[in-house]
């Protein structure tokens, strides 16, 4: 058990998306009516799709009235820290004390080069933040006699005039995960602000790392309790449980619980993806406006530091009122004044009832800050008149819409059901690309939902294995009793563009009952990202390299920071290691030179059992002995390339299952008409995607900013 004795924080973490324009700080504003405690956003300077992290944060703050704002992190070569302690300081007078300084040593070094800063080395960033810190401390100092001196390696600070003092006591919040870091953060820093994403073991790295911190600060002659554990989280309110942070808020409350009394967090900061769709939160959410809303959580008490407990129906007083003129917090408490004395058993009750109670607000706060923003992926009535179907869209069931668009990307809204009909609507554009599961509405609810789709042609496999479909853009609306009241289709603004490079796993399949994960993966995200799946039925690392439709045309289209997936395997039966990494290392070289960033995804395993294990060829051992998952870990481990183990994932998954089980991930003949170990059925292939979508968020890809 650790307690490091803070009070519990509720925070969002937001990406700083500059289309549009308005977005992230709408999102600030209504997750401080709401009531969260902190809002933070990431910052990259060098991404241009967003918005500067330091103009957006002095523009939030002037916006809101009691949330307290951070960087998550702020990126320290490209922020000189002079500089940086002078801002930190002024906005926090300006917000009446409501500034964090989270901040990190950097880490996407060609970015950073390419936007004039220097690229460091891990000890050599160590040492920047270091001395970065001694500044910012240093020139805040007001009241010390004499001007700033330091006099390091990396920053030179002679003569400088101290000042202003900020408003409080800002906490610096740092971004790290390595031992040597650790021990910094432990000797001079207030805070630490890792992502869960980022351990590999998952919460259970947490022991380890905790020990760096605590050791450090000992050795500094300070106590542990003086460095806050934040932990921004990703996960999923849903009815049933289903893992870690993803399930009903009784389930979020015992995981919660958790880490707060086995690893000592006391600030979670989930993305204001996280949202509810228990406890008729949503129902509501749909059902009133935003002020409605806001009454509901001030009846629960939330601005005078009462919270439901989700384990009891009596309210419970959890933390006195915060004096009159300071800002109202959610204002949860683990301190050991308050835990003196009690048993484990009766702090793990305790905590629970507490974090249920902040399970409460992330998810309804969070309801309420999509809801504000205009999140359309999940907000429903009241919004804008739906336009009406157009003239470009014919039947009933299906609804069939065509636009003759040219290739690019387009931000596609639909508005899903009818004002005078129930409806159950799915919707797939192009060659089977599923945007939107079967989706069932009541009469008179109308939800506009907002997707960035990929238009191409041929609209299906590069080559053209299965037709090349018609040019322009397909839409189609499915369901056992489709409705649309609306569709548009416009250009999209510089997307965050993920292409696929595979083989018929991937695809995009032109028949059923064949389905590529390629094709489900646009289900998990939202617009301002968009899935471009170049792969192509039989193509091993070779061919698909030096066939003139497929690496060669796609990476003329790759822009700086696109992501690029890269799967092979099943058709390198032949290949021998050498040639293997030579494939994946050529495409991961000519990637990052058109400033994209690779990702290698391992292959799937194929439906081949003996016993209640997978064979070696399920496993992608090929006919010449090679380990072709285990080549391009090797691969990854050199290049430095994020490494999703598909091969592992699906390995689990599938041997989980058992023989019988998991044949329907994949073609049956019973069902199927055709028996088929390799390829996947659509309920097969959405598994795949999932365990890729688990993959992204354990890497924190960039793509994880646009997951639903």
């Amino acid at each position: 058990m650790s307690d490091y004795g803070h009070d519990l924080l509720f925070g969002t973490f937001v990406t700083p998306t500059n289309q549009p324009a308005t977005h992230a700080v709408d999102l600030a504003v209504a997750a401080d009516r709401a009531g969260l405690d902190l809002v933070t956003f990431q910052d990259h300077p060098y991404q241009s799709r967003f918005l500067d992290t330091w103009t957006l944060l002095s523009y939030a703050a002037a916006r809101t009235s009691r949330i307290r704002l951070s960087g998550n992190v702020l990126n320290l070569p490209l922020r000189q820290p002079a500089v940086l302690a002078r801002a930190a300081a002024s906005l926090d007078l300006l917000s009446g004390g409501r500034f964090e300084l989270g901040i990190g040593a950097g880490g996407f070094w060609d970015a950073i080069e390419a936007m004039g800063g220097r690229r460091l080395t891990p000890g050599q960033s160590v040492e920047a933040l270091d001395e970065a810190i001694t500044v910012i401390r240093e020139l805040w100092a007001a009241d010390r006699a004499g001007p700033v001196r330091v006099d390091g390696r990396h920053y030179r600070v002679h003569g400088a005039k101290r000042g202003p003092a900020p408003a409080h006591d800002v906490g610096i919040w740092v971004g790290a995960y390595k031992p040597r870091m650790l021990r910094l953060i432990g000797r001079a820093a207030d805070g630490w602000l890792p992502s869960l994403g980022y351990l590999p073991g998952g919460p259970a790295d947490l022991t380890e790392l905790n020990k760096h911190l605590d050791d450090a600060a000992v050795a500094a002659g300070r106590t542990p309790g003086q460095i806050r554990r934040l932990l921004n989280v990703g996960g999923r309110f849903a009815t049933t449980g289903r893992a870690f942070l993803d399930g009903p808020p009784e389930q979020w409350a015992e995981d919660l619980a958790g880490l707060t009394l086995e690893y000592g967090v006391s600030g979670f900061i989930p993305s204001p993806e996280v949202l509810p769709v228990t406890h008729g939160w949503m129902a509501r959410q749909r059902a009133e406006s935003l002020p409605e809303l806001r009454e509901t959580l001030l009846s629960r008490g939330l601005a005078r530091g009462q919270l439901p407990g989700l384990l009891g129906s009596a309210p419970m007083e959890l933390w006195p009122s915060m004096p009159h003129g300071k800002p109202p917090s959610s204002g949860l408490s683990t301190s050991r004044r308050r835990n003196r004395g009690a048993t484990m058993p009766e702090l793990r009750t305790r905590s629970i009832a507490v974090l249920g109670a902040g399970a409460a607000l992330i998810g309804t706060a969070l309801a309420v800050t999509a809801a504000a923003a205009g999140a359309a992926t999940t907000v429903a009535a009241p919004a804008p008149s739906p336009p009406g179907r157009p003239s470009q869209c014919t039947g009933t069931s299906p609804i069939t819409c065509h636009f003759a668009v040219s290739p690019g990307n387009y931000t596609v809204t639909a508005w899903i059901g009818d004002r005078a009909s129930a409806g159950n609507t799915s919707m797939s554009v192009e060659a089977r690309r599923r945007i939107l599961p079967a989706t069932s509405t009541t009469a008179g609810t109308i939800t506009p939902y907002v997707f960035t789709v990929n238009v191409r042609q041929p609209e299906g496999q590069p080559t053209g294995q299965g037709g090349t479909g018609t040019p322009g853009l397909d839409v189609m609306f499915a369901g056992s009793a489709p409705q649309l009241s609306g569709l548009t289709v416009q250009p999209a603004s510089k997307p965050l563009v993920v292409y696929l490079a595979g083989d018929s796993t991937v695809c995009d399949q032109p028949a059923a009952p064949y389905t590529g994960w390629g094709q489900i993966l646009p289900t998990h995200v939202a617009a301002g990202a968009v899935i471009a799946n170049y792969a192509d039925s039989g193509e091993s690392s070779g061919s698909f390299l030096n066939t003139r439709a497929l690496f060669p045309t796609m990476i003329a289209l790759v822009r700086n920071n696109d992501l690029v997936f890269i799967q092979f395997g099943h058709n390198d039966k032949t290949t021998t290691a050498a040639a293997y990494r030579s494939n994946l290392t050529s495409m991961v070289n000519q990637v990052r030179a058109k400033g994209g960033i690779p990702v290698l995804v391992t292959p799937p395993v194929r439906h081949l059992f003996s016993g209640g294990r997978l064979t070696p060829t399920a496993l992608h051992v090929n006919g010449v002995g090679v380990d072709l998952p285990a080549e391009m870990r090797g691969v990854g481990s050199s290049l430095k390339v994020p490494v999703i183990d598909l091969t592992a994932k699906s390995q689990a998954l599938v041997e989980s299952l058992g023989p019988t089980a998991s044949a329907q991930l994949y073609l049956r003949a019973a069902v199927d008409g055709v028996k088929d170990d390799t390829h996947f059925s659509e309920y097969g292939a959405g598994r795949i995607a999932g365990l890729v979508v688990q993959g992204i968020r354990e890497r924190t890809l960039p793509l994880t900013d646009y997951l639903r």
